[in-house]
């Protein structure tokens, strides 16, 4: 159940479950931290996004939009796509379909 009544409809549900195997930002954070020695600002290093970031390009990978990702984690729709175009700039992806796809390969999200 969600804030003000909000009941998930069986799509949501259905990618509520499907993220309950992804990592929590803190649980990724923690893991970047043991990670990071030898890093440095590396832009090919998952260190060299936040954990918001990592939260929002786990959802972008399951296909949700940016108005389901922003009720997903409590923020606007405009804070979605604003981490959105920093992690393309970062990632040096084309767009998001490539972000996903960089992210994949680079092993910052599971396959």
């Amino acid at each position: 159940m969600y804030p003000f009544g909000h009941r998930l409809n069986p799509e949501e549900e259905n990618i509520d479950h499907q993220i309950g195997s992804i990592q929590t930002a803190q649980d990724m954070q923690n893991e970047r931290e043991l990670n990071r020695e030898g890093q440095g600002d590396d832009p090919l290093s998952e260190a060299f996004l936040s954990a918001r970031e990592l939260e929002v390009l786990a959802l972008l990978a399951l296909g949700l939009t940016s108005d389901e990702i922003g009720r997903k984690l409590y923020i606007e729709a405009s804070t979605v796509n604003t981490h959105r175009r920093k992690m393309i700039r970062r990632a040096g992806a084309r767009n998001t379909t490539h972000l996903v796809f960089v992210a994949c390969q680079r092993g910052w999200i599971p396959l």
